[in-house]
């Protein structure tokens, strides 16, 4: 399921994807007029230049390639993303012979408006295409493959993935099964030892991975969350009980104190940062994959275990299983505990988001509940 594939292109031209190679007429019905534009058209079709037209060529040299066209565009998005636009993708070509192209691909696209700027910002899009260009480049990991990589000049950047639609993708505010919950903690033990032996160490791996953040704690900004905490109290407050109020309180109120003993472990790894229910796809065998790397840290692992705890794990299942998962990772609760300011800090951002929908309403109200409760329960 990992990238063995990394064609990237930060200069591909719209005129270029328009050649005989990746057609820019994308798609030519209503429904997909309706969902991409006329430059995210040319977006998707540079993407599939940048994946497949090299080894179209090494396949046949000398000789002009089959066209690979989108014939089909269809909304991936389960419910909607924040910061990315998710498409499915059917690809056609003339060759059906020809083994690189798959059949069909997902394209990662940033989003339109404000998020999409407050994620460039942040370097959300950045992170996520080092990601699949520097570090997810290992056979076997649990994560998709990534056929390409585009990053535009203002900060954002688009992917073509492997088609991952027909696995079983689990619903956010419904949380996780406990044998799921399972699932993904080995995924994330076995992603975390993947790095155990290159994280102290000199060469290439360790200047890819010296470009990731690190602390994720320190880099919250403590105005954001203050203004975090006020929007909770004032929009958010009847969904919490008074303990959880003074618990998300007191988090921000010891935001440098716990940067301080956050960044004091010297036991760290590459991690996720966000393996959240809406994150996750689960295979035939039950095995988990992670999607969505733009907010991996340098980090310990518990941490991983902490944030998939709290916000995807009813509080009742939370608590019955926590400190085994922990076990299972082969980790330490203390730092287990400690990781959990990370969720706690961040829903102070996500409690300041424009409610569009009641399902953006719900989204924040369970995220609220179910963090602000493991923090009660650990600290």
């Amino acid at each position: 399921m990992n990238p063995h594939h990394d064609h990237s292109s930060d200069t591909a031209s719209s005129n270029t994807a328009s050649s005989n190679t990746a057609s820019s007429n994308t798609a030519s019905s209503n429904t997909a007029a309706e969902l991409v534009d006329d430059h995210e058209r040319r977006v998707l079709a540079e993407l599939v230049l940048a994946a497949f037209a090299d080894s179209d060529e090494r396949d046949a040299p000398g000789r002009t390639p089959a066209p690979i066209e989108v014939s089909t565009i269809a909304d991936a998005n389960r419910g909607g993303g924040v910061f990315s636009r998710v498409f499915r993708l059917e690809l056609v070509t003339a060759e059906t012979r020809r083994r690189s192209v798959p059949p069909s691909a997902v394209a990662k696209l940033p989003a339109r408006g404000t998020n999409r700027e407050a994620a460039a910002r942040s370097g959300a899009y950045r992170r996520e295409a080092h990601c699949y260009r520097s570090l997810l480049v290992d056979d076997d990991l649990p994560t998709a493959e990534a056929y390409a990589v585009i990053e535009h000049d203002d900060g954002t950047a688009s992917v073509l993935l492997q088609d991952l639609t027909s696995l079983r993708w689990p619903e956010q505010l419904s949380g996780l099964e406990p044998k799921d919950a399972r699932a993904v903690v080995g995924a994330l033990a076995r992603f975390h030892r993947r790095w155990d032996h290159d994280i102290d160490r000199p060469g290439q791996r360790l200047a890819a991975l010296a470009e990731v953040r690190a602390n994720t704690v320190a880099g919250l900004d403590h105005g954001s969350l203050v203004t975090g905490l006020r929007a909770v109290e004032q929009r958010w407050a009847n969904h919490l009980s008074r303990r959880q109020l003074s618990a998300l309180d007191m988090m921000v109120a010891r935001h440098d104190d716990v940067a301080a003993a956050f960044g004091s472990h010297r036991s760290v790894t590459l991690c996720h940062g966000d393996p959240r229910a809406a994150n996750l796809a689960f295979a035939h065998d039950g095995s988990a994959l992670l999607v969505d790397w733009q907010q991996v840290a340098r980090q310990f692992g518990e941490t991983d275990v902490a944030w998939l705890c709290a916000t995807s794990l009813t509080p009742d299942d939370r608590r019955a299983l926590e400190y085994d998962l922990v076990e299972d990772y082969g980790g330490d609760v203390e730092r287990y505990r400690l990781g959990l300011a990370v969720p706690a800090m961040a829903v102070m951002l996500l409690a300041q988001r424009d409610v569009d929908s009641g399902r953006t309403a719900e989204l924040i109200a369970t995220s609220l509940r179910r963090i602000a409760a493991a923090v009660v329960d650990n600290w």
